[in-house]
């Protein structure tokens, strides 16, 4: 897993949190964090399976969408970089 700073908990699973108990939201909150983090994946049954299975997926794309920021903002330096070594084209930059 990437290195992100941490999760995003969306307001859309409000509805599948208070048909858990409090144990039960603690328990889903911490498997969060462990796959956010460590990317753990928790082994539920039941109810807390079925939020597992609503909220993993969220947790993916926000990963996914996360790692394509950090490589164009990669690839953004490494031009720059590059157009700094070369010198810069056009421009009335002051060297």
């Amino acid at each position: 897993m990437g290195k992100q700073p941490g999760v995003m908990l969306y307001f859309e699973i409000r509805p599948c949190l208070e048909r858990l108990t409090m144990d039960e939201q603690g328990r889903l909150f911490n498997a969060i964090l462990d796959y956010g983090e460590e990317g753990i994946e928790p082994n539920f049954d039941y109810m807390l399976g079925i939020a597992w299975d609503f909220i993993k997926p969220r947790l993916d794309r926000d990963r996914e969408h996360y790692e394509e920021i950090c490589e164009k903002r990669r690839q953004a330096i490494q031009s720059r970089w590059s157009q700094q070594q070369t010198g810069p084209a056009d421009t009335n930059e002051y060297t």
